[in-house]
């Protein structure tokens, strides 16, 4: 697929960015081919190596080859920053480090 062909694209932040082609999101290098080849139902940006992405009602985080950071899936998740991000899971909010493990 190149950038022609999908429809949304983001811009790149720790030189990926997110794109989708209106059913299906993932991330691109900056020449357009794909950084993986998982699809998610929703992804965000790269902040310190780890973006959000969400699969039905789930939300977690994804390595830049597309693997998740951890086990753990949360009903939302944002962004990192040094080192935290906050998450929710059953009502509760509270923030995870880089390893999915809650630590406030």
């Amino acid at each position: 697929m190149t950038v022609k062909e999908v429809q949304v694209h983001g811009i790149f932040h720790e030189d990926l960015a997110w794109t989708g082609d209106g059913k299906k999101m993932w991330h691109i290098h900056p020449d357009g081919s794909p950084a993986y080849t998982q699809r998610y139902d929703y992804t965000d940006h790269f902040h310190e190596g780890l973006a959000e992405v969400w699969e039905g009602d789930t939300a977690f985080h994804i390595h830049p080859d597309g693997s998740p950071a951890y086990d753990g899936r949360f009903d939302k998740v944002g962004f990192f920053h040094k080192g935290k991000a906050r998450v929710s899971l059953n009502g509760e909010e509270f923030l995870i480090n880089h390893k999915g493990e809650r630590i406030y």
